[in-house]
């Protein structure tokens, strides 16, 4: 232990690869979710209407409509 105290322990945490490289994940997925939210925010929502009877209601027979 009386070793270590005169030696340096390694360089500061800023000089490293690692720190770095997950601060950029963090950095991007937040600007993903800040595009996404500006799209969602900019982009009207859609309003579908099927007219009755557009869409076939009951179970169709694989087999009737290959003939």
């Amino acid at each position: 232990m009386m070793e270590r105290e005169g030696r340096e322990l390694g360089s500061p945490w800023y000089r490293n690869f690692w720190p770095w490289f997950i601060v950029a994940l963090l950095g991007t997925s937040v600007v993903g979710s800040l595009v996404t939210v500006a799209i969602a925010l900019d982009q009207a929502d859609v309003d579908v209407r099927i007219a009755e009877g557009a869409l076939p209601t009951g179970p169709k027979s694989v087999g009737a409509s290959a003939r």
